[in-house]
């Protein structure tokens, strides 16, 4: 089955723009097509991938950087979904303040301070200044087609940026996979990939289709960014507009076992003879072979008894051949494992899945983090995932 995936974008008119999945390596420094410019803002980065919003500027010394979100993407001063989102950067760290408005009080809108749980952040000096990029957790909101209100600014550290019935200037924009620059009037595109997750083993084959006319004469084709290196860059003559006003070209890939997980954009170059262009952007996710999904509760309340720790695992295959490995599970510091050890892991259908429920047994009297890692070993690829229960002290 072949995927469609219709550009947002028709010629120039586009009440909301789109921003695109892309994932970014958080080290504190923006190299080159790693991030998309924000909508409105000069220095200032935003792009998403499911479940998460991604942000990053750069800012003198004596700034901070203020991320303002309008989550369900309904007006700012509606509801209680109005976020801030403001991150400082004292002794060479980043320290973050969320705070949320409530607007639907008799009193008006109010400031209300927010657990910074869901935001990751990562700073570091840069040319004069400091430079962060961060990331937003906003799980189903954060999905293909939403709109969200984002703007990201600078403000002198340590001011106030008004008072919460102030209303405040966000851009709205559209979560997709597709966005196009210099699009003809009248031009409209879309992307077509049978899988827009692929494993590295698969390579990734993806379709242009276009609509409308042009006088374009090659076209080239390339990964952007961190993944550029990871699969091949190609030139093709353009063969045209038949008579129905349609052109499509296809790019075809193997990928490096080195190219870098996560969220990717193939980027399209159309060339005219007077030297303009058309440049087209996609989405696609690079997987591991083997990824996890892991239901176990991530906090845990103080117990003077020992218990049973309950949850289960998803080992998923992102690929299209039979996965068939060794699978383990390792736990630190008194934990015991009493069900979902060990085991041969075989995934027969492309892209299935594997179920295992999980039990542990955990003593009486325990606080503190407690580590839980996950490996799947296939030939001499090991694939492993952590996650952690934290045990609240006493009350």
């Amino acid at each position: 089955m072949v995927c469609v995936f219709v550009a947002t974008v028709l010629g120039l008119q586009t009440p909301e723009p789109t921003i695109l999945a892309l994932t970014p390596v958080f080290d504190g420094r923006i190299v080159a097509e790693e991030w998309m410019a924000a909508p409105g803002s000069s220095g200032s980065f935003v792009q998403w991938e499911p479940g998460v919003l991604h942000f990053a500027s750069t800012v003198a010394l004596d700034e901070d950087v203020v991320l303002s979100l309008d989550v369900e993407g309904d007006g700012w001063l509606r509801g209680t979904d109005n976020r801030e989102v403001r991150v400082r950067f004292v002794g060479g760290k980043p320290v973050v303040r969320v705070r949320t408005i409530d607007s639907t009080g008799r009193g008006g809108p109010a400031w209300t301070s927010a657990k910074a749980d869901g935001v990751t952040v990562t700073a570091a000096p840069s040319d004069g200044g400091w430079t962060v990029e961060g990331s937003v957790r906003l799980g189903d909101v954060a999905k293909f087609g939403r709109s969200i209100g984002v703007a990201v600014e600078s403000a002198p550290s340590g001011s106030d940026m008004g008072p919460a019935y102030l209303p405040r200037t966000v851009s709205y924009v559209r979560l997709g996979y597709d966005q196009a620059e210099g699009l003809p009037e009248g031009m409209s595109w879309r992307s077509e990939t049978r899988l827009r997750e692929v494993a590295r083993a698969d390579g990734l084959t993806m379709r242009f289709s276009l609509t409308g006319a042009g006088d374009y004469d090659t076209a080239e084709v390339r990964c952007e960014g961190w993944g550029r290196d990871a699969l091949t860059t190609i030139t093709k003559q353009f063969q045209g507009f038949n008579s129905r006003g349609q052109a499509s070209f296809e790019y075809k890939s193997e990928i490096t076992d080195d190219g870098p997980a996560g969220w990717r954009v193939i980027r399209a170059t159309l060339n005219n003879p007077d030297g303009s262009r058309t440049v087209l952007r996609t989405s696609f996710r690079l997987a591991e072979l083997v990824e996890f999904d892991v239901d176990l509760p991530e906090k845990l309340a103080y117990s003077n008894e020992a218990r049973t720790i309950r949850g289960r695992l998803d080992v998923r295959s992102t690929g299209v051949g039979r996965v068939e490995g060794q699978y383990d599970v390792a736990v630190e510091r008194d934990w015991h494992v009493k069900k979902g050890g060990a085991q041969r892991l075989l995934i027969y259908n492309p892209r299935g899945r594997e179920r295992i429920n999980l039990e542990f047994a955990v003593p009486a009297g325990l606080v503190g983090t407690y580590p839980v890692t996950f490996t799947v070993s296939v030939g001499s690829m090991t694939f492993t995932r952590t996650v952690t229960v934290e045990i609240a002290p006493p009350a």
